[in-house]
């Protein structure tokens, strides 16, 4: 598991400029999307536990890290199923986010921003399909 984390990490920090989407930013996102729904269906488990993996690293020091960090968590909270999500310790993962709100850095935070969208989105969708208020 560390390996295939390793890779995504160093693959995701190689492509990344600090500046907007580049077609490489674009092809490390279908892949790591790609990945992750592969794991939804294969290793459920495996995927979870590279979500809250992932969530160690947004408070990282190097600030390309918490970029590719929030960015990752992102993609895989998407992907994760409604027994994952319940999982989820929800008012820590948003405080981790809100948190790098107050970044020096714009990129970490529109990062941040961005992934706190998801997880409202993916919050709401499973609250739904459990007939929960």
């Amino acid at each position: 598991m560390f390996q295939c984390v390793h890779f995504w990490g160093w693959r995701s920090l190689e492509s990344s400029s600090g500046q907007g989407h580049t077609k490489t930013d674009k092809e490390m996102t279908v892949f790591q999307t790609s990945m992750c729904s592969i794991l939804t269906q294969k290793k459920p488990a495996v995927l979870y536990g590279f979500f809250l993996e992932t969530m160690s690293y947004v408070k990282n020091d190097l600030l390309r890290i918490r970029i590719a960090a929030c960015k990752l968590a992102g993609i895989i909270v998407k992907q994760l199923s409604v027994h994952y999500l319940k999982k989820l310790d929800w008012p820590a993962l948003r405080n981790s986010l809100q948190e790098l709100q107050l970044d020096s850095d714009p990129g970490v935070r529109k990062a941040a921003l961005e992934t706190l969208k998801v997880l409202d989105s993916c919050s709401q969708h499973w609250q739904l399909a459990l007939g929960l208020p």
